[in-house]
C-alpha cells in the first residue's frame, strides 16, 4: 500500500482489494474480516476465474487475494 509515514497518527489508509473466491459464504466472511479492519476495503469482488483480468484491470487494486482453486 501507499503508505505516507509523515501522515498524522488519526490518518484513514484503506489497502484496496480485489476478492476472489467461489463460494459465497467464505467470500462474504473474508470480505468482513476485511472490512473490519482499518486497513483495507474490498473495492470489486468475483468468484468467476474469468473476471479477475478485467477486475484488476478496472478497479486497480493494490492487493488481489485470489483463491487458487476455483471451482
Amino acid at each position: 500500500c501507499n503508505l505516507d509515514m509523515n501522515a498524522p497518527e488519526d490518518s484513514v489508509f484503506l489497502c484496496p482489494v480485489l476478492l476472489v473466491e467461489d463460494h459465497p459464504v467464505i467470500r462474504s466472511g473474508v470480505r468482513l474480516l476485511l472490512e473490519n479492519t482499518s486497513e483495507f476495503k474490498v473495492i470489486a469482488e468475483t468468484g468467476k476465474s474469468r473476471e479477475v483480468l478485467s477486475l484488476a484491470e478496472q478497479c486497480r487494486p493494490e492487493i488481489v487475494l485470489l483463491d487458487l482453486v476455483l471451482d
